[in-house]
């Protein structure tokens, strides 16, 4: 009965281990699919305002200071389209 458990158990870590990996795989493969939905964006973007889009700094602020600093990149960004 022991090792019926421990069968199990192993089993059980094994599929753990394989839906993991292709909850992974899927998920990889979505942010594949974004970035190439932002790269065409941003091209679009480009030959609208017939000059080269430079990239937002993408990051995740945890500050005031930090949200500052974003605001100002931010503003500095949209000076590009004035």
């Amino acid at each position: 009965m022991n090792e019926d458990v421990q069968t199990q158990i192993s089993e059980l870590e094994a599929r753990l281990k394989q839906l993991r990996s292709g909850q992974v795989t899927e998920l990889q493969d979505q942010l594949k699919a974004a970035r190439q939905t932002v790269a065409e964006l941003n091209a679009e973007i480009s030959m609208l305002a017939e000059h080269e889009v430079k990239p937002f700094l993408c990051k995740q602020f945890q500050s005031l200071s930090d949200a500052v600093c974003r605001c100002y990149f931010i503003a500095m960004a949209l000076k590009q389209f004035a």
